[in-house]
Order: structure tokens, then C-alpha cells, then sequence
């Protein structure tokens, strides 16, 4: 994915530890960044994950994945990160995690 590319037909979800937020977008991604604003619906363990980072909590590191889905719910593409916290948060929907590593896989 190039970087800046708006990823935000039709949608996606982030997934960690086991609790799902769905995405409205992913904004962006580099190499060891994505950038993804939030839907109206929020998941208290993302809630949870973003305020460990903030605190610089020692748990903050954790691996997650996003899947993209088409207009009729199947999942098309998802990217798997590794080592991944929440380095930044602007106007408390638009989300900026840096990751170590990240692999495509097709769900």
C-alpha cells in the first residue's frame, strides 16, 4: 500500500487481543506506521490498548491485525502487525500505531 493512501471503501476491522473495533478508515501506512480513524462503535479493549500507551505502560507492545471487507461483508485482505502500540492520538479518533513488523495475508 502506498504511503497516504485513503483505504476507507467499504470497511475494516482491527482486531487485538481478541476484541474487534471497527475502522471508518485506515488514513494511512508506512513502513512502521498506520494511521486508522475509528467508527462510532469503540471496543473497550481498544480503549484499553490506547490508554497502556499513553502511561507508557510496560504491556503496551502488542500484536494486532486489520481486515478489509467488501460492500458485502467477506473478508478481501488483512495485514498481520507485530510489536505494535499507539503512538499517537489526534482529536481522539484518528489513531497512529507503530509497529515492528507487518505480513499480508488473505482471510
Amino acid at each position: 500500500m502506498a504511503k497516504s493512501e485513503a483505504l476507507s471503501q467499504p470497511g475494516f476491522e482491527l482486531d487485538v487481543n481478541g476484541q474487534v473495533e471497527h475502522l471508518s478508515e485506515v488514513v494511512s501506512m508506512s513502513d512502521h506506521d498506520i494511521t486508522v480513524r475509528r467508527g462510532s462503535n469503540h471496543s473497550g479493549g481498544f480503549d484499553d490498548w490506547i490508554n497502556a500507551a499513553l502511561n507508557n505502560s510496560l504491556d503496551a507492545k502488542r500484536d494486532f491485525r486489520i481486515v478489509r471487507y467488501d460492500s458485502n461483508s467477506r473478508p478481501t485482505l488483512g495485514w498481520q502487525f507485530t510489536d505494535g502500540w499507539v503512538s499517537k492520538v489526534a482529536d481522539g479518533e484518528a489513531i497512529t500505531i507503530t509497529f515492528s513488523r507487518v505480513e499480508i495475508f488473505r482471510p
